[in-house]
């Protein structure tokens, strides 16, 4: 099993108007305690390139442009019509599973179906002996 991220620039981040939001949420922190527990279960943590992981249509490619305000994806070229960062999301999934080298269909998408993947929640509790 794999769990995707983008590969965001952290320290360049923590430079800008954003520094005090990325410093509170810890993201460096967050990223090395994942890697940690996804070992630990046998996981692969694949970093991926962040670029245009929300403007392209998980389904079938089409760039969608958007600006922020918009949090619906809406593909003209497919059809498809799903939350925004559900469609970045799928995007990073996709790549990180390519990037591992899992089989993909003709189209360049995953065979497996995406859209009912399941979740999983991880307790970071000290293990008590």
């Amino acid at each position: 099993m794999t769990v995707g991220h983008e590969n965001l620039n952290i320290k360049g981040l923590a430079r800008t108007q954003l520094a005090k939001s990325i410093h509170d949420a810890a993201w460096g922190a967050f990223l090395e305690i994942l890697q940690a527990v996804a070992v630990k279960r046998g996981l692969i943590v694949e970093k991926v390139d962040p670029r245009r992981t929300s403007i392209e249509c998980f389904n079938c490619g089409v760039r969608v442009e958007k600006n922020l305000a918009d949090r619906v994806h809406n593909c003209s070229s497919c059809g498809v019509s799903i939350d925004r960062d559900w469609n970045s999301g799928l995007n990073i999934l996709n790549r990180a599973l390519m990037a591992v080298g899992l089989p993909l269909n003709g189209c360049g998408k995953s065979i497996i179906d995406i859209e009912e993947q399941q979740v999983s929640f991880v307790s970071l509790k000290k293990p008590t002996s």
